[in-house]
């Protein structure tokens, strides 16, 4: 029996193991950085063990010798890698066995057989499993490639991946010729620095095709079964973003087929645990061999809103070395479920990933209680939710979940989930998801694993809001005054100063979201928790009702239409979610300085917390607009900074490796 895990992971995968960990009454032990939002793993983790390291050292979780010797030392019996960091090397987890802890996953052995997605591909051909064609790159010890001239045979669009790689890195889609030679460099350096390894391959690209996975799991006796399917389609950066479960609209026999080739694959490199088998599904419903995770899925909690099983506790069983808990014809499927990934990112900025801190988080209403229909897995405690988004780590914030006996019910509670979700303080992909799902071709399942990208222009296009007459100027002029006194809302000081202040009037100067935008308004209060607010000529009269921390209902006077609105206020910055359409206000006071914003063209500045690892031009050289400047590294995802004119470069006194802050200066492009 285990009595003691350490779970060699963190955030909320952490939390979601030991949660059911407690349940099972075993104790669990954790690391965690100083610098890791940890409030969340404090509520469920047993022990934590805060951990420090210098700039340039291993990450914990990456480091599989200390986390072996933590789990000794704080007397573990197991060690439960969650998902990405060691969950998937075979080194790892033999150093875990040789210790004599249980490693809950495959044996080292299994997890080698797919590691290398080259070898995998083979052993998938040997057991009749369809796979993409295919050609290995091959190339020298200095990362040159060398049968070039033969890959330029392949026919396009073709796909660059990582042989060992994961989470969309190392992995280019290639329509033609012309890019090919510098997506294969790129592609073989990225490998190289995720995976210690630059061996990459080259596949046939299957354009328009359907993401789907087939969860499983099978036990020492050779006991195997699965649960269904899952389509993960929505995709960016070859990163998923919206999941869902079952996967719908897919022929019984394929599905059938699908199922029978993943629990073969399993049975023939022995697999005990809980994993994953994912496929390419082309438009003529022909499918492919993708990948197999021998690991635990991000997306799991779909699976199990469907099936009402526990896949960690499936995990701690077969661990254990226990028979399948239930088998085949005991798995019932009913419902449906959908989960969106809610990332620190800003869609619009080619989803620039927004590392900071989080001031304030506010779950949807069910997802505060124990109710089955929505559900959020996070890391963050109970109360006021706040807390770091480091540079150092994925930018997932939380898992947005919603269960229905329908696909369009399933929709229709996830929409309202993600629009009563409220983040404060890091730009986030909220409104992003909110659009996906209100978009008519996700409503009618016409979706693809390109299907994002070629939207992202509409996705990302700000709508204007449904009800014209909803200013998001004369909101925030509205709640400049009701929260001047006070950070955190409280409705009772709201209906206080309206009783003492009735008629009183305010000149309030707001600065939009294009920083050079100075607005002048005029408010003034009246009886009732009525407002009037001014802008030049134009006049507008709402009622005003607190609904909870956090969230306004405006009530237009004329109308009598009404809209709810998220906000937040630190010092004298005003965030708000109006219509699902989030902005900020910086509020100005008549007559200062700020009034007249100087805004410089031509600075290069850090969009985000990052590490330099490519340096393109020297400082005084002249750059064409749009020309490369320098790479940085951030979040795990490369991000190259380019010229924003036409000029001659100044101040670039960088060198490789230089760690800078968000805003910090790069250069500067004159004229």
């Amino acid at each position: 029996m285990i009595k003691k895990i350490l779970i060699a992971n963190r955030g909320e995968i952490a939390c979601r193991i030991a949660r059911t960990a407690r349940e099972l009454g075993i104790c669990t032990v954790a690391p965690y950085l100083a610098e890791d939002q940890i409030s969340g793993m404090e509520e469920w983790v047993d022990v934590l063990v805060p951990v420090k390291i210098g700039k340039n050292e291993i990450s914990p979780y990456l480091n599989g010798q200390f986390l072996v010797n933590l789990a000794l030392t704080q007397g573990c019996d197991s060690i439960h890698p969650g998902y990405g960091y060691l969950s998937e090397n075979p080194d790892f987890s033999a150093l875990v066995s040789k210790s004599g802890l249980i490693f809950m996953g495959p044996s080292a052995e299994a997890i080698k057989s797919m590691a290398d997605k080259i070898t995998a591909k083979k052993i998938m051909n040997a057991a009749q499993v369809p796979v993409a064609p295919s050609m290995e790159v091959m190339c020298d010890d200095q990362g040159n490639i060398l049968n070039y001239s033969e890959l330029e045979t392949c026919e396009f669009p073709v796909m660059i991946k990582a042989a060992y790689g994961g989470g969309g890195r190392g992995m280019r889609w290639v329509e033609s010729k012309n890019e090919f030679k510098d997506s294969l460099e790129a592609a073989a350096g990225e490998a190289f620095r995720h995976f210690s390894s630059a061996k990459i391959y080259v596949e046939k690209a299957i354009p328009t095709a359907r993401h789907i996975e087939i969860q499983f799991a099978r036990d020492r006796f050779g006991g195997s079964c699965h649960m269904f399917a899952r389509d993960c389609s929505v995709q960016r950066r070859h990163q998923k973003v919206i999941e869902e479960a079952p996967a719908t609209g897919v022929h019984p026999e394929v599905l059938e087929a699908m199922y029978q080739a993943t629990l073969n694959v399993a049975q023939i490199i022995e697999y005990v645990g809980v994993g994953t088998v994912e496929f390419l599904l082309a438009p003529d419903e022909s499918f492919y061999f993708l990948e197999m995770n021998t690991r635990l899925q991000v997306e799991h909690g779909i699976t199990e809103l469907i099936t009402g099983l526990d896949l960690i506790r499936w995990q701690i069983n077969l661990a254990e070395g226990q028979k399948l808990p239930l088998c085949q014809e005991q798995i019932i499927m009913r419902g449906h479920a959908i989960e969106a990934r809610v990332y620190a990112e800003a869609p619009e900025k080619n989803f620039l990933p927004s590392p900071g801190y989080i001031e304030k988080f506010l779950l949807p209403e069910e997802g505060l209680g124990s109710s089955n229909t929505i559900r959020v897995d996070h890391s963050f405690g109970h109360g006021v939710r706040h807390g770091p988004v480091s540079e150092r780590f994925d930018p997932l914030i939380a898992k947005v979940m919603a269960f229905g006996n329908s696909r369009d019910e399933a929709l229709r509670k996830l929409q309202r989930a993600l629009k009563e979700t409220q983040i404060w303080g890091v730009e986030n992909n909220l409104s992003y998801l909110e659009s996906i799902h209100k978009n008519e071709q996700f409503q009618n399942q016409e979706i693809h694993n390109q299907w994002l990208e070629k939207y992202h222009g509409a996705l990302t296009h700000k709508h204007s809001m449904e009800y014209a007459e909803f200013d998001a100027s004369a909101i925030a002029a509205i709640l400049a005054v009701t929260t001047e006194k006070s950070e955190n809302y409280r409705p009772r000081f709201f209906i206080d100063r309206l009783r003492d202040g009735f008629g009183r009037s305010y000149k309030i100067n707001l600065r939009g979201p294009k920083k050079n935008e100075l607005i002048p308004m005029g408010l003034t209060e009246f009886p009732g928790e009525h407002f009037e607010v001014t802008h030049g000529e134009e006049k507008s009269k709402f009622q005003c009702r607190f609904l909870r921390s956090g969230v306004m209902k405006f009530i237009h006077d004329v109308t009598g239409k009404s809209l709810e609105v998220g906000f937040y206020r630190k010092n004298n910055v005003l965030y708000l979610n109006v219509g699902g359409q989030r902005d900020y206000f910086e509020m100005v006071a008549p007559g200062s300085k700020d009034e007249n914003l100087e805004v410089l063209d031509g600075l290069i500045r850090m969009p985000l917390d990052g590490t330099v690892t490519q340096i393109y031009e020297e400082n005084n050289a002249p750059v064409e607009m749009g020309q490369k400047l320098v790479t940085v590294e951030a979040m795990k995802m490369e991000h190259v900074l380019k010229a924003s004119k036409k000029g001659r470069i100044e101040g670039l006194n960088l060198t490789i490796g230089t760690t800078l802050r968000r805003g910090d200066l790069i250069c500067h492009i004159t004229d």
